[in-house]
């Protein structure tokens, strides 16, 4: 079953969630929006940042890149992830995950 998270809208988080599918987009929602070195005493989660100051193509590669690999590494239970990038209210992008449990 196919399931969207929207990176710009965070879901309510809990510590100890008892619904598996609501654990899972948990868990691939904090992957997404962690980058390695931000997570005291877990230096090796999340994200690559590689992808800053690099043109906006390059940056979406290496993007999708590192969030399909940390997502694999950290949340083994996902089967396929797919990433769009999608205009936001700000000048920023918008990531939205597709991912299929």
């Amino acid at each position: 079953m196919k399931y969207t998270i929207n990176t710009t809208a965070p879901p309510k988080l809990t510590l100890s969630e008892n619904n598996e599918i609501a654990s899972i987009l948990q868990n691939v929602f904090i992957i997404a929006s962690s980058c390695k070195g931000t997570i005291p005493m877990y230096r090796s989660f999340g994200i690559n940042n590689s992808y800053k100051d690099r043109p906006q193509q390059a940056a979406k590669t290496l993007l999708i890149s590192s969030i399909t690999e940390a997502i694999s590494t950290y949340e083994p239970r996902v089967k396929d992830v797919s990433i769009i990038f999608a205009p936001s209210d700000s000048d920023n992008l918008s990531i939205i995950l597709e991912v299929t449990l």
